[in-house]
């Protein structure tokens, strides 16, 4: 028999499944590209390749593996309901795009400037749902580790952000801006 608090950590993941399937299959309904931008990608892979070699040579370090907390019934629920949040405004943040979206950062043929739905409030509604995820993966392990990859996350993130604000400045100048 499964423990419940186990069980909190499966859900976590089938949000993760959710968020992966979902994205796959809404992929190839995209507009297509007419620019894009890929000077991100050399950022964005040596910080993740050096989390990464940093993270597997300093495996047994405690400020990087330590215990932070243990794992009860009540953390994996709260780890749920953060990790749902973040994949609700990661769903509807997408949704709303609908074919604008893309994994790069690029224009789409006939791009329009989003600002309704999660895009009326956050700038960047599928980062910040993904960092909710995250979070809620960090908090459900409590370890130091999902913590430093949620900080890792949240840098790549914002190297991401920058270059999809300068391409939509550029295209789309004062409107984007307010």
């Amino acid at each position: 028999m499964l423990d419940p608090v186990d069980l909190t950590g499966y859900f976590i993941g089938l949000c993760f499944a959710v968020f992966v399937v979902f994205w796959a299959v809404t992929a190839f309904s995209t507009k297509r590209t007419v620019k894009r931008r890929g000077w991100w990608r050399v950022s964005f892979l040596v910080i993740l390749l050096g989390y990464f070699l940093l993270r597997m040579g300093l495996l047994h370090v405690h400020w990087v593996n330590g215990l932070v907390w243990h794992r009860t019934l009540f953390i994996g629920f709260v780890a749920d309901a953060i990790a749902l949040v973040g994949l609700a405004v990661m769903l509807w943040a997408r949704v709303t795009l609908g074919r604008n979206w893309s994994a790069d950062v690029a224009l789409k043929e006939g791009h329009e400037l989003v600002t309704s739905g999660p895009y009326r409030w956050v700038r960047h509604p599928i980062y910040s749902g993904l960092l909710l995820m995250a979070l809620g993966w960090a908090v459900w392990r409590g370890r130091y580790s999902g913590f430093w990859g949620l900080a890792v996350l949240l840098l790549l993130f914002s190297i991401k952000a920058r270059a999809e604000e300068q391409l939509m400045i550029q295209n789309f100048g004062d409107a984007y801006r307010s």
